[in-house]
């Protein structure tokens, strides 16, 4: 390279990092976490982030409920935090993860947190974001700005008008079109048989049957 072409580099701003794909699945029951490799396949732990989306940790009930003073996304704020320098290291759970405030957030500053990670500078080539169902709704603003979407649903969740309502939410937003909808995931938590498991199946087929486009 010519010394002329370094220095100009050099004498540039810093060039913004690659924009990161933010991945987002919507689950039922927190022990769904640990069923993200099984469902997922989370063959590149080493370059993937796992982020809870929520005002107020779900999953830390699960991970770390003893843990009151652990970083959260909320970190993204503070100058010169990286996500990666947030996330720690679950039992069970392939990839490093960010868990929710401990503590409720505003949803202004989770969602403004938020979009720096496309952009945040970390090893991590890219971050899937989970979001329980009840708290889809609330996270609507930020759909348009993610790369696709999934649900991971455990054989053992009951259906309920949760999902039909999602399915909607999903369809207003245009993420159910091609390339943005990853598929309608099913996994089976081995702690979380349940003696009626055939029936709920056959009520979430049935629900299944009216939203097509969630099975495509």
């Amino acid at each position: 390279m010519k010394l002329t072409s370094i220095i100009e580099r050099m004498q540039r701003p810093d060039t913004p990092p690659p924009e990161r794909p933010v991945h987002c699945v919507f689950y039922a029951h927190i022990w769904s976490v640990y069923c993200l490799e099984q469902a997922l396949g989370l063959s590149e732990p080493k370059t993937t982030m796992l982020v809870e989306l929520a005002t107020q940790s779900h999953l830390g009930y699960a991970l770390a409920p003893f843990n009151e003073t652990r970083d959260s996304l909320l970190g993204l704020l503070q100058p010169g935090r990286h996500v990666h320098q947030l996330s720690q290291r679950y039992s069970g759970i392939a990839a490093p993860m960010v868990l929710a405030p401990v503590k409720p957030a505003q949803l202004s500053d989770v969602l403004n947190a938020l979009a720096l990670l496309p952009h945040d500078r970390s090893p991590s080539k890219k971050a899937v974001v989970l979001v329980n169902l009840s708290d889809a709704a609330l996270f609507a603003p930020a759909y348009e700005n993610m790369t696709d979407f999934s649900i991971l649903w455990d054989s053992a969740d009951l259906p309920d008008a949760s999902l039909p309502t999602l399915a909607k939410l999903l369809a207003g937003q245009h993420c159910l079109g091609q390339g943005r909808w990853g598929g309608f995931k099913l996994c089976s938590h081995k702690l979380r048989a349940v003696a009626d498991a055939g029936q709920r199946m056959a009520i979430l087929q049935g629900l299944l049957a009216e939203f097509p486009e969630l099975t495509v």
